[in-house]
Formats: C-alpha cells, sequence, structure tokens
C-alpha cells in the first residue's frame, strides 16, 4: 500500500522511480514527499496508488521542467560564521511566493520559509549563528523553477 512515483520523457513510456510507503486508510488525506535527485531536465510524472486490496489508481501526468538556463544563485559569504546573502539575477527575486528549504549535509532539514527573498535570508540569519558547523544545501523555489546552493557554516 502506497504510492508508486513514475517518471517519462515523451509523457507515455513510464518508468519506476521510487515508493512511498502509504499512511494507512485514511479519509484525512496525508502528505508526502518524494525527490527525483536525479532530474536535471524535462520530464513527465505521475504517481501510481497501490491500494490494500491491490486495486491501482493513476494520478493526473504533470509536466516538471527542472533545467536550470543561466539562473544561478549566489550565497556569500561562502563560508560564513553567522550570516549569510542571496543574490539571484532573476526577476522573480521580490515575489512573495519564494520558499526556501535548508538541509545539512546528512539531509535532515533544518530550516524553512516561505516569503520574499529579502525577508527570508534575514530570517535565516536570525538561526544561522546557533547551528552546527559543517555543509548545508539551500533549495529556493519559485512556482516554476528550483535552484540550488551550497555553503559552509564554520
Amino acid at each position: 500500500m502506497g504510492f508508486e512515483i513514475q517518471r517519462s520523457k515523451d509523457g507515455v513510456n513510464f518508468e519506476k522511480i521510487g515508493f512511498v510507503d502509504g499512511k494507512g486508510n485514511t479519509s484525512k488525506g496525508g502528505n508526502y514527499t518524494f525527490q527525483d535527485k536525479e532530474s536535471t531536465q524535462a520530464y513527465y510524472y505521475r504517481l501510481r496508488q497501490v491500494d490494500v486490496d491491490g486495486e491501482a489508481n493513476f494520478s493526473k501526468t504533470l509536466f516538471i521542467n527542472a533545467e536550470i538556463k543561466n539562473e544561478v544563485l549566489t550565497i556569500y559569504p561562502n563560508p560564513t560564521t553567522s550570516e549569510i546573502h542571496l543574490q539571484t539575477k532573476t526577476e522573480w527575486a521580490k515575489d512573495n511566493n519564494l520558499r526556501i528549504i535548508i538541509h545539512d549535509a546528512e539531509g535532515k532539514k533544518v530550516w524553512e520559509g516561505k516569503g520574499n527573498l529579502l525577508d527570508l535570508q534575514e530570517n535565516i540569519n536570525l538561526q544561522l549563528k546557533n547551528w552546527k558547523s559543517g555543509i548545508y544545501i539551500l533549495k529556493l523555489q519559485t512556482p516554476d523553477k528550483i535552484l540550488q546552493s551550497k555553503f559552509v557554516k564554520l
């Protein structure tokens, strides 16, 4: 029982790329996550939901373009001890619907927030000095793009 994640280059021929266990029989729904770490181009995705009785249903197919074309997220100073600055040349930097997620080198989420780039940067800096030394991966999500960069906290 759970969700099989499928990917396709052409929207017709799908391959299984992962599986997420279901949370049981619930009418309230649930939140699930899966990251296609090998995706660096445009793909079609769908879910194959498998029920306890073996019945399977497919979700709608989504087209996601993960290509990054000359869009760079710069984090400085890097390495840092207490604060970072985020810089990008894209037109959506002032958009209030940006989302940043920061993971440590072991993949544990250490911070997440939504808002505009400046507010997110300020909120990160309020907590950064309390984080352990190490490598961090910052992912900036917009409604249509994902930018990712690493920084080192000393």
